[in-house]
């Protein structure tokens, strides 16, 4: 059964305070130590989203997935509603790390629906989409939005 963790950003409860006009910008690191666990299916929710507390919603206009090396596996980028919304399959165990931004060629971007408008609050989550041992290495998430 996939386990969910949680990074200091989410596991505190605090929602970023969106900015009213312009783009603001948020990100989380999460350290995966060999004592964890992480495996195929495991979501860490990373980055929270304030949809609830703009008056029209948030829009995520871009992610950027930077890691070391984690291991053999592979990674996804989402919400809860889709795991792999915004990044499908990056691979995180590349010897020299990975980056991966919404719409590159490390990723696949969904076709229709995109940006999408988060009316109330949710996290932007990373799945692991598959791996052959546990996942050790660090990963961050960087976030964009803009009110609406």
């Amino acid at each position: 059964m996939p386990t969910t963790y949680q990074s200091s950003r989410c596991s505190t409860g605090a929602v970023p305070v969106y900015k009213e006009t312009g783009v603001f910008h948020d990100s989380a690191t999460y350290e995966a130590a060999n004592a964890s666990a992480i495996v195929a299916n495991d979501v860490i929710q990373m980055v929270p989203i304030p949809g609830g507390n703009a008056p029209n919603g948030v829009e995520v206009i871009d992610v950027i997935l930077t890691t070391d090396d984690c291991g053999t596996a592979t990674a996804d980028v989402g919400d809860g509603d889709d795991p792999d919304y915004l990044i499908d399959g990056a691979d995180i165990g590349a010897a020299a790390g990975c980056v991966a931004r919404r719409g590159s060629g490390v990723s696949v971007l969904a076709a229709a629906g995109f940006p999408k408008i988060y009316t109330t609050n949710d996290t932007i989550d990373i799945t692991i989409a598959s791996s052959s041992a546990n996942v050790v290495g660090t990963i961050r998430l960087d976030v964009f939005m803009r009110a609406l």
